[in-house]
């Protein structure tokens, strides 16, 4: 902002993620009956559903995908959802609440956890009456239905 110049070797500009929807089909929120909360109108849409689910209840999985880069946002939205729900006397609405994730562990968030992130967000998920299921994998999308691969801690299913 002071005009003074800053030498480097190598420039890297990075502009976000590229997000592979094709790697799991029907896993697209254009196409199928998933949602995402990476753009700005995937959110708007997300909020459209949530709004439906409301008038509606019903289960509901949140989690992330495999090769997924940042876990956060998914529990983030997990805790959001689970507290207006709860906010508005309907939690014990929802049949089911489910997290998903890829990773080996709650709370491992890509990079081993940060402090105690496993025991907060496990706690917090509890708390919240989620059920977790870790080292998964989900290979498809249909309306109603995810299909998951759950493996041990060799990778084996």
């Amino acid at each position: 902002a002071d005009g003074s110049k800053v030498h480097y070797d190598y420039l890297l500009i990075t502009t976000g993620p590229k997000l592979a929807f094709e790697n799991v089909p029907g896993s697209d929120p254009h196409e199928g009956p998933i949602q995402s909360v990476c753009t700005v109108d995937h959110a708007e849409k997300a909020y459209q559903d949530y709004q439906a689910l409301l008038a509606e209840p019903g289960p509901i999985v949140i989690g992330a995908m495999a090769g997924a880069s940042c876990f956060g946002p998914a529990y983030e939205y997990a805790m959001i959802v689970a507290s207006d729900l709860k906010k508005r006397g309907m939690r014990d609405k929802i049949p089911s609440f489910t997290f998903v994730t890829s990773e080996p562990y709650l709370g491992h968030l890509g990079i081993q956890g940060v402090g105690d992130s496993t025991g907060i967000l496990t706690k917090g998920l509890k708390e919240e009456g989620i059920e977790a299921h870790t080292n998964c994998k989900i290979t498809k999308v249909e309306d109603g239905k995810m299909f998951v691969t759950q493996v041990n801690d060799k990778g084996e299913v």
